[in-house]
């Protein structure tokens, strides 16, 4: 391993994880981080996320088969993984942003109550033009 570590240019040139996992099987290494990313390609999936309901006494709890599943809470995901063409990476991110207003939205009632406001005046004044 210290072969690996010291020459990882000559062993891992672009930091390949096949070479890690096959060193932690051999090293019996079952120990791992907790799940914190979802794989993640098109927009529905970021709306099955943000309106799953979270099973919190579950460690992995399963949003799509066979490749998305989530941890615990929404809050514990740091990272949507696995998309590389822009146009479609644009329309995820702007699903995320949207996705994050709405929580907002439910967890701060005067929020709302404020934009339902703001929307009843912008209504009445564009009737008056």
């Amino acid at each position: 391993m210290k072969e690996v570590v010291n020459e990882h240019n000559k062993y891992a040139p672009f930091h390949e994880e096949t070479v890690v996992n096959v060193l932690l099987w051999k090293k019996k290494w079952n120990a791992s981080m907790p799940l914190v990313y979802i794989n993640c390609n098109t927009v529905e999936i970021i709306r099955k996320v943000y309106n799953f309901e979270f099973d919190h006494n579950k460690q992995v709890n399963i949003i799509q088969q066979p490749w998305v599943k989530a941890p615990p809470h929404l809050k514990d995901i740091k990272i949507f993984h696995g998309e590389k063409r822009p146009e479609i990476v644009d329309l995820i991110l702007d699903e995320i942003k949207y996705q994050d207003l709405i929580l907002l939205f439910k967890e701060d009632t005067s929020m709302v109550n404020t934009v339902t406001k703001m929307a009843k005046i912008n209504k009445q004044l564009s009737k008056r033009i």
